[in-house]
């Protein structure tokens, strides 16, 4: 689907009996976005070998009937809620009334599905482009790049009418795009390949599939979903689809997913252009085609994707459609009988895969380099690296409480010491990285503030002396202590000192100091760094 035809087509009605397919190119808001039905459950698988024959017979027999009842958007056959084989009606909401019980003595299951509508990133541009990844007609929005397949000489690419072919509307020889349009994919530069052929639809009869081939270069396209992504390459041996069968697929909107087999024989009406959320103005009814569900296991943009066995990797069907609660396929061997191709898992670079469509964006990288005198420091984080987009910010903690902003900052310490200082550095994309580092700073010879934490004096007489004995500590903020000095003095005639020689930023000790004569009254601290300063500090004694 292109994109002025949007509100247009709004979906496509599943006949799976299904009336509305949500279309597997990218829809944005015409994605569906009802919630599964409460009352639906998968019923369990394991009660062994099951006969579908008579609810097959039943479907195929009251189909066209059913198909006529408004709100009726498809049927196939599956278990019900017990495990037993039934006819399975889908419906476009829960108010359908007067459905039957069973059907030539086959129970009948009611499912609310809504309308089915087609699917259309995995939207990178990638050559080789991988299995998965987005491709479309110039003229739509984008879908699936569903397989690699041959017919022994050619090398193209599978995906479906709708997203290869326009709906019909594409003449051959038109581009196919890779990304698709809607991802950013133009002529000429974007152009994978070219539409070589593909079904019709049909609107007055039933349809088989939603099928389309582009031929490409086979060192274009690669077999495989990513390395690092998906599956990997699909098997060449093809399987038909059974109920309860594991499956899984890789597409461009909802990538790796898993679902399970719900129904097969299906008939569904796919609606291409709507009226209201319940009326289909103009459907095609496929049959033959099988279900998968939860509602999870496809998306808008997944149209196209193969759908392969959960373990083994064999082909099962090609996705076209689907609704809140199924996702819709045409069965794979006749889509690949039509077109007269095979599964082909060739990986042309020989690398192991394509690139990841999907690669974690790669962040800056911080680094910086410090320079400090003294107390001042310059940072310069201008050594930092950037990602996959420029760095817009620098932020600095410098480990004393303040911060800065800036490739290169300059920030002067209070005191000296050691500390821990943090660059972070953010890109436009909010990436972000960090990197730390310790400085060291001290200040100055000489410079810093001298201080006396502790001057106790203990005065006492003994025998004819008289004595002072003084526990001190001291300190200089930038680690030039030069010495102590301890003096007993009567007013400003010392009596006796003593001294210690000190150094660095701190220094503890006891000094005694005596005399015999005079009258004490005082005793005095002195404390000096390096360039002669000091601070003194006295205390009264008596004996």
């Amino acid at each position: 689907m292109n994109v002025p035809m949007r509100n247009r087509f709004g979906g496509i009605a599943a006949v799976l009996g299904l009336l509305v397919l949500a279309s597997c190119a990218d829809m944005g808001d015409e994605l569906p976005t009802s919630p599964p039905a409460a009352s639906e459950s998968v019923a369990p698988v394991d009660r062994g070998p099951q006969d579908f024959g008579p609810a097959i017979r039943a479907a195929e027999r009251h189909t066209p009937a059913l198909m006529q009842r408004p709100g009726v958007v498809g049927t196939g056959v599956g278990l019900d809620e017990e495990g037993r084989p039934s006819v399975r009606i889908f419906l476009v909401h829960g108010q359908v009334r007067d459905l039957p019980a069973r059907l030539d003595n086959v129970p009948v299951s009611r499912v609310v599905t809504g309308n089915f509508v087609l699917r259309q990133d995995r939207t990178a541009r990638a050559r080789p482009a991988p299995i998965g990844f987005s491709v479309g007609h110039p003229n739509i929005t984008a879908g699936t790049l569903g397989a690699r397949v041959t017919n022994g000489s050619q090398v193209f690419i599978l995906s479906n009418n709708h997203i290869l072919a326009n709906n019909n509307n594409a003449s051959i020889g038109d581009a196919a795009l890779q990304p698709g349009a809607f991802d950013g994919g133009s002529e000429p530069n974007d152009v994978i390949g070219t539409l070589h052929d593909f079904e019709p639809f049909n609107f007055d009869s039933n349809n088989l599939m939603d099928a389309a081939i582009a031929l490409v270069n086979p060192n274009d396209i690669s077999g495989s979903t990513p390395s690092t992504a998906g599956y990997g390459a699909p098997s060449t041996n093809t399987v038909t689809a059974t109920v309860g069968m594991g499956v899984q697929k890789y597409g461009r909107t909802t990538g790796h997913t898993f679902g399970t087999v719900a129904e097969t024989n299906v008939t569904v009406s796919v609606c291409f252009e709507t009226r209201g959320p319940f009326t289909c103005a103009r459907s095609a009814t496929f049959v033959g085609q099988f279900t998968v569900t939860d509602g999870s296991f496809s998306a808008g943009g997944d149209s196209g994707s193969l759908i392969v066995t959960a373990s083994g990797n064999n082909p099962v069907g090609l996705l076209f459609a689907g609704s809140s609660t199924r996702t819709i396929a045409n069965p794979i061997q006749v889509v690949l009988d039509r077109f007269g191709v095979t599964i082909d898992p060739t990986i042309p670079d020989g690398n192991g895969g394509p690139p990841d469509p999907d690669p974690d964006p790669t962040g800056p990288t911080a680094s910086f380099t410090d320079s400090c005198s003294e107390l001042a420091c310059t940072f310069d984080g201008s050594g930092s690296t950037a990602g996959d987009a420029a760095i817009s910010t620098y932020g600095w903690t410098f480990g004393d409480g303040n911060s800065g902003s800036g490739a290169t900052v300059s920030h002067t310490y209070a005191a000296g010491g050691t500390y821990t200082v943090t660059l972070t550095v953010t890109d436009a994309d909010g990436l972000s990285d960090s990197a730390s580092r310790t400085v060291s700073v001290a200040e100055a010879p000489g410079e810093g503030e001298l201080g006396i934490q502790q001057f106790n004096v203990s005065a006492r007489t003994q025998g004819p002396w008289r004595r002072a004995d003084v526990t001190w500590s001291v300190s200089h903020s930038g680690g030039d202590l030069a010495s102590v000095r301890t003096e007993l003095r009567s007013g400003t005639t010392v009596l006796d000192a003593q001294t210690s020689s000190v150094s660095g930023g701190s220094a503890s000790g006891e000094h005694s100091v005596r005399t015999r004569s005079g009258a004490p009254d005082r005793v005095r601290l002195i404390v000096t760094d390096g360039q002669g300063n000091q601070l003194i500090e006295e205390k009264p004694v008596s004996f």
